[in-house]
């Protein structure tokens, strides 16, 4: 019975963690690193979905605006069984497609104007925050492990 029990909600079921190289670069529009796939108990893994997000804050106090943008997605469907104490690596790479806001756009015209948009970006408090999230379809369970990883 307990063993139903953690099954249902994924005790002691799959974990994900993903590695990065150091030394990636946001303007590559590449990201190609791997995904871990560890178990206590044997699972089956349903579906598998990496994504890159990207938090972009502008605003102080009251006028503060926060928005999220899925710059890259990548979703597979497998049929992967993971056993007891395994460990499984799966290898991957994400293509995306960089967003240039109004600012960057702007300063981007002329060398002459990108203190300027320095500047504006400064005065208006903008910045972005990216986070690559991965996460499994697991069969039998009903709280699907995640794992997020904040990029530099």
């Amino acid at each position: 019975m307990i063993g139903k029990v953690k099954d249902f909600f994924g005790i002691e079921g799959v974990r994900l963690e993903l590695f990065v190289p150091d030394d990636f670069k946001l303007s590559s529009g590449k990201i190609s690193g791997t995904l871990k796939l560890s178990s206590l108990r044997a699972q089956t893994v349903k579906a598998l979905s990496i994504e890159l997000r990207e938090r972009y804050i502008r605003g102080r106090g009251e006028s503060k605006l926060i928005d999220t943008y899925i710059l890259g997605y990548l979703r597979e469907s497998t049929d992967i069984k993971v056993a007891a104490n395994e460990e499984v690596f799966l290898p991957f790479e994400l293509c995306f497609a960089e967003r240039h806001t109004a600012i960057d756009n702007f300063s981007k015209r002329s060398p002459l104007l990108k203190p300027f948009g320095k500047l504006a970006r400064f005065s208006a408090a903008a910045s972005s925050t990216y986070t690559l999230v991965g996460s499994a379809l697991v069969k039998g369970v009903k709280l699907s492990p995640e794992v997020k990883l904040v990029l530099d």
